[in-house]
């Protein structure tokens, strides 16, 4: 949550983002709060997201007296898949020039990896010592997956930076000061439906499709302090592509996956420019959302297997039952709360 006109809504929207994404992860929480004072702040805790929004630690996320005013909040759920469940192996990881969290895993080895119990504290040292387009070529594999969210101290931008595997989603409030995140569009959805707020907009203050992520290897950089509607970049960036494996055997297919464009900013997307994605229909609904598949196939040659129909409307497996129904934001809480207090 970031705006230059932070208020209890904020801080509540917030609250309830972070609470919502216990699904995502319960292993632990964190939070970077940057303040209109300059500094950057942040704590973190093996308590899962809604432990730590009534406990004592919590003064991070609200309007309390030992902290100044932020211009953001970022928060993190963890489900720890390298690393134990411990402190220090919490997001988010601070180094000198930047503080930053991880949704994903890094399946490679890569530089500095070895020094780390976690793949992401790692990358963040790379990103420290090397800069992003080093730091993001090291980690390229098949099935690495990430949605980075960071400040750089130095620049003093907060930064965000993804790839098909991980999902993440924005949108606009009250004119533009107010720039909301989630990895779940349903989480911001139903976040904005509880606090009666329904004016919200898309990229470049876009009515129509009020939603939109990014695509792959594409840097949104929001200078702090500024509005975000107006300062926020959009960046492509150039990343070498590790050789992999499987294409050694089958390297004469290429396949692109891909959603139109979004918001007042139209583009050719062959070209990849900078922009978000439109994700019009995502999570569930077709309607609006194009999906373009372009394959060259030479002779001899094997194919990728199809999207499926979660990964087409990106869509995470886990917010599925048994029975392949999708589970939305109040039955998920309402499991997640019965579980806790009531041990069903």
């Amino acid at each position: 949550m970031y705006s230059t006109q932070f208020n209890q809504w904020e801080y509540d929207a917030f609250q309830r983002l972070l609470i919502l994404n216990v699904w995502r992860g319960d292993h632990s929480t964190g939070v970077i709060r940057g303040q209109t004072d300059g500094r950057i702040l942040h704590r973190k805790s093996i308590l899962s997201s809604p432990q730590f929004v009534y406990s004592a630690v919590s003064d991070i996320i609200e309007d309390h007296k030992n902290f100044k005013k932020p211009y953001f909040l970022a928060g993190h759920t963890r489900h720890a898949t390298k690393g134990a469940i411990t402190l220090k192996n919490a997001h988010p990881f601070s180094f000198p020039n930047v503080v930053g969290m991880h949704n994903g895993t890094i399946q490679t080895s890569f530089k500095h990896r070895n020094e780390f119990e976690t793949d992401s504290e790692a990358f963040y040292k790379n990103l420290n010592d090397y800069g992003l387009k080093e730091a993001l070529e090291e980690i390229q594999a098949y099935d690495t997956a990430y949605a980075f969210v960071w400040v750089d101290k130095k620049e003093r931008t907060l930064n965000f930076v993804k790839n098909s595997k991980r999902p993440l989603y924005f949108t606009y409030a009250f004119l533009g000061s107010t720039l909301m995140w989630s990895s779940e569009k349903q989480d911001l959805e139903y976040v904005l439906r509880r606090k009666n707020y329904t004016t919200n907009s898309g990229w470049r203050g876009d009515k129509e499709v009020t939603f939109f992520t990014l695509y792959d290897d594409h840097l949104m950089s929001v200078p702090i302090g500024k509005n975000p509607k107006e300062k926020a970049k959009m960046t492509k960036l150039d990343i070498e592509k590790k050789k992999l494996l499987h294409d050694v055997h089958d390297d004469s297919w290429e396949y692109w996956y891909s959603v139109g464009y979004c918001g007042s900013d139209p583009y050719d997307q062959d070209e990849r420019q900078p922009g978000p994605r439109d994700v019009r229909g995502v999570g569930g609904d077709t309607s609006g959302v194009e999906v373009r598949k372009e394959r060259r196939k030479s002779s001899g040659s094997g194919g990728l297997p199809e999207p499926t129909y979660e990964e087409l409307m990106r869509v995470p497996h886990e917010h599925f039952d048994r029975d392949g129904r999708y589970i939305g934001p109040d039955e998920r809480l309402s499991r997640y709360f019965d579980a806790v207090f009531f041990g069903d």
